[in-house]
């Protein structure tokens, strides 16, 4: 019983920052995220709840009959995902589900769209504290980019690779 009590508890929540690449324009992005264990944990898998914010940037130079012109493509993803962790050694595989909103500003295209998704990573210990991670994420938006408005064939089924840096406290 004093075992139980004299053990330090192990970190509950943690945060990140992520660098992303995404499989649609705007291509590449910066994360930030907080995460918290759900109170199931069991010696070979764990449960947290992870809630994040996606941000990517591009411009493109174009030149038409010798005049520059410059289109700038954002999009923000806000999502909430529900992650199970396999407990290994040094490197812990993971996978999860995804849900959120993303709003994407591309020419005269501007909106707010509901997606799902699922995602798969690891996570490498460097320190009881640290970790460092990569991911594959996909996300399925449920509405349609009009090919009209964003003068781009933008697709509803969008991969993000991402890599980032875990603290735990």
């Amino acid at each position: 019983m004093s075992v139980m009590f004299i053990n330090p508890v192990l970190a509950q929540w943690e945060v990140n920052g992520t660098f992303n690449y995404k499989s649609e324009i705007p291509n590449v992005g910066l994360g930030i995220g907080a995460a918290r264990n759900l109170p199931f944990q069991w010696p070979i898998i764990g449960f947290k709840v992870r809630a994040g914010i996606d941000l990517f940037r591009s411009t493109e130079i174009k030149t038409v009959n010798g005049v520059q012109s410059t289109e700038k493509f954002s999009s923000e993803d806000f999502h909430v995902d529900l992650i199970a962790t396999l407990f290994y050694r040094h490197i812990k595989p993971y996978f999860g589900l995804s849900m959120g909103v993303g709003h994407y500003s591309v020419n005269q295209f501007n909106e707010y769209m509901f997606f799902l998704g699922a995602l798969v990573g690891a996570k490498f210990t460097l320190a009881v504290w640290i970790h460092l991670f990569i991911e594959v994420d996909s996300y399925k938006y449920f509405s349609s980019f009009d090919t009209e408005k964003t003068k781009r064939n933008i697709s509803s089924l969008q991969f993000t690779g991402r890599a980032g840096i875990i603290f735990k406290f």
